[in-house]
């Protein structure tokens, strides 16, 4: 029963990278998400990532926080 973000149908995601910061196998992103809808509203939250690369060589996200952005309200 979840109605959670992601399950919201969104037709196009955008990533606005505003930093990246790479340390050996390491690397943090910090920035925007755009996602729009089939009515093509548009939803833009902040994103903080972080990936390692794994034992084989491949890129995992250990860290993901997401939110809307700040209104000051």
């Amino acid at each position: 029963k979840d109605t959670g973000f992601a399950l919201k149908g969104w037709t196009k995601c955008e990533i606005a990278n505003a930093a990246v910061f790479i340390a050996g196998d390491s690397a943090n992103t910090v920035g925007n998400v755009m996602f729009t809808d089939k009515d093509g509203k548009v939803t833009t939250v902040d994103k903080t990532w972080v990936f390692i690369k794994d034992d084989a060589g491949k890129l995992r996200i250990v860290v993901h926080h997401s939110s809307l952005p700040y209104s000051g309200n």
